[in-house]
C-alpha cells in the first residue's frame, strides 16, 4: 500500500509530466483497480522510483565527476548491471509478468497487456536493464502494429481500435524517441507519413505536441538511415536530400502553426503551459538542427546553427521559474521520467554548440535537472559534455574562439549502467584528426559520478 501511494501521489504525476497527467494518473491507474498484474507492476515501479529519487536528492546536493586516468580504469570496479533490487519490488515485478503471461491475446486484453508493457519499460529503464527496456518496447509496438492491421469493423473492436491507436499509440511513438536515441533502428513502419503529421491547425498543446512526436521521430529515422554516408567520397542521393528539405519545411510549418495558437490563446496559458511550450520549441530546435546537419561531414556545420542553439539554451533557463510557479509542494521529489523532455535535447547542445559561453550555459542547464529521462541522466549527459569540451579546446587559450575542425568530437558512444545504483561510465569518443576525409581515432575514457 505505502508503493500503491508513492506511485498514485508521486511517480504517476511525474510520468504525466505536462501533457500525459490524464494518462498516468485517471487512465493507467483506473484499469489497475481490475487487474491486479497492473497493480503489482505499480508496486515494483513505485519502489524503484522512490529509491532512484532518494539516491538522485543526495546527488544534488552533492554533485561532482570524477575523470579517470587510464591506471585509474584498470583497478576500477565497474558493475556490469544492478543485481541488488528490492525484495518487495522484485517480486511485485514477477507476478506481474506471471500474471500477464497467463492473459490470451483478444480485443478485450490488448489495452491492458500494452499498459502493463509501458510499466515493464519504466521497471527496466530504472533498473538499469536496456536489453530488456527495449525487448518490452518492441513487443508492445509488434502488438500495436498486428491489431491495428487485424482490427474489424465492429462497434467493439472499433471502439478498442480507437483507444489503442488515441491513447497507446502515441505513447509507444513517444517511446520510440528514447529507443531511436539509444541507437536502434525501428524495423516496423511508422505509422505516420510526413504530409499527415501536420494538420491544418492545432486544437489543444497536446495535439501540437502529438504532432511534433511524429515530425521528431522521422527526423531520428532520416538521421539514422544516413549512417555514416556524408563521409564517404560520393554524393548524398537526391532522395536524400529531398527527404531532408521537406523534413526542414515541415520543422518550420509547425512553428508556424504553434505560433498562431499561441497568438489566439497564449494571453490566458498558465505557466504549466508557458512551460509546455518551452519544450517543445526547443525539441523542434534541436530537431531542424540535427537534420540540417545530417548531410554534412563537417562539424563546423553546427556553427550555421548557433543562433538556434543559443534560443534554445535561452528558453531551458527560463523554465525553472516556470516549474516552481505550478509545482506544488511535497514531500516527494520526482526525478525520473520515461519521456524526453530536456536531457536529451540540451545535451545535443552541449556537445554540438561550439560557442563557448554557449555550451558552458548548456552544461549549466544540465546540471541543475537532477533527472532522467529514460536512459537519459542529466549528470551523465553534463559530464559527458564536459569532458567532450575538454577535448575539443584543449589546444585553446580561453578566448580564442571556437575549436578547429580536426580538434572536434564527430560522435561520442556511451556504455553505461544507470540503474538505481549506477555511478559508472564508459565513453568512446570518435575524432578525425586528420580532416573529415581522414581516418577515425577512437578515444576510449571511464569516469564515475559521485
Amino acid at each position: 500500500m505505502r508503493a500503491l501511494e508513492y506511485f498514485c501521489v508521486k511517480t504517476a504525476p511525474g510520468l504525466g509530466m505536462y501533457f500525459d497527467a490524464d494518462f498516468w494518473n485517471s487512465f493507467m491507474v483506473q484499469a489497475s483497480v481490475a487487474e491486479p498484474a497492473l497493480r503489482y507492476a505499480m508496486v515494483a515501479l513505485g519502489i524503484l522510483a522512490e529509491q532512484r529519487e532518494l539516491r538522485d536528492i543526495g546527488d544534488a546536493v552533492n554533485f561532482r565527476g570524477t575523470h579517470l586516468t587510464d591506471e585509474d580504469s584498470a583497478v576500477m570496479s565497474v558493475p556490469t548491471r544492478i543485481t541488488e533490487t528490492d525484495p518487495v519490488a522484485l517480486r511485485s515485478y514477477n507476478n506481474s509478468v506471471s500474471l500477464l503471461s497467463k492473459m490470451v491475446l483478444s480485443p478485450g486484453t490488448t489495452d491492458k497487456i500494452l499498459l502493463a508493457c509501458i510499466l515493464f519499460i519504466c521497471i527496466e529503464l530504472l533498473r538499469g536493464d536496456t536489453e530488456a527496456a527495449v525487448n518490452h518496447f518492441r513487443g508492445g509496438m509488434a502488438i500495436i502494429t498486428d491489431h491495428m492491421s487485424r482490427v474489424g469493423g465492429s462497434p467493439s473492436t472499433r471502439s478498442m481500435s480507437d483507444q489503442v491507436s488515441n491513447r497507446l499509440l502515441p505513447f509507444f511513438n513517444r517511446l520510440e524517441m528514447l529507443y531511436a536515441l539509444d541507437g536502434y533502428d525501428a524495423s516496423w513502419q511508422y505509422p505516420t507519413t510526413l504530409s499527415e503529421s501536420i494538420p491544418v491547425f492545432f486544437v489543444s498543446l497536446e495535439h501540437a505536441r502529438d504532432s511534433l512526436v511524429n515530425l521528431l521521430n522521422l527526423s531520428l529515422r532520416f538521421v539514422r538511415s544516413m549512417g555514416l554516408s556524408m563521409y564517404k567520397t560520393s554524393a548524398i542521393p537526391a532522395l536524400a536530400l529531398e527527404e531532408q528539405m521537406a523534413l526542414l519545411s515541415q520543422l518550420l510549418l509547425w512553428r508556424q502553426l504553434l505560433s498562431a495558437y499561441q497568438a489566439k490563446h497564449g494571453s490566458h496559458f498558465t505557466s504549466k503551459e508557458l512551460y509546455a511550450c518551452n519544450v517543445l520549441e526547443i525539441q523542434r530546435l534541436v530537431a531542424y538542427t540535427w537534420v540540417s546537419v545530417a548531410t554534412s561531414p563537417f562539424e563546423t556545420a553546427h556553427d550555421l546553427h548557433i543562433q538556434a542553439y543559443t534560443a534554445a539554451v535561452s528558453l531551458a533557463e527560463q523554465l525553472p521559474a516556470l516549474a516552481s510557479a505550478h509545482t506544488q509542494s511535497s514531500r516527494y521529489i520526482n526525478t525520473f521520467t520515461a519521456d524526453v523532455e530536456l536531457v536529451g535535447p540540451i545535451h545535443w547542445v552541449a556537445i554540438n554548440c561550439r560557442e563557448p559561453s554557449v555550451r558552458r550555459r548548456a552544461i549549466a542547464v544540465l546540471r541543475g535537472l537532477h533527472r532522467r529521462e529514460g536512459l537519459w541522466d542529466s549528470r551523465m549527459a553534463a559530464a559527458i559534455a564536459e569532458r567532450v569540451v575538454a577535448i575539443e579546446e584543449a589546444g585553446l587559450v580561453l578566448g580564442d574562439g571556437e575549436p578547429s575542425e580536426e580538434a572536434r568530437v564527430h560522435y561520442s558512444f556511451t556504455d553505461s549502467w544507470a540503474g538505481v545504483a549506477s555511478d559508472c561510465y564508459s565513453i568512446t569518443h570518435r575524432l578525425k584528426p586528420g580532416g573529415v576525409w581522414g581516418e577515425w581515432e577512437d578515444r576510449v575514457e571511464h569516469f564515475t559520478l559521485r
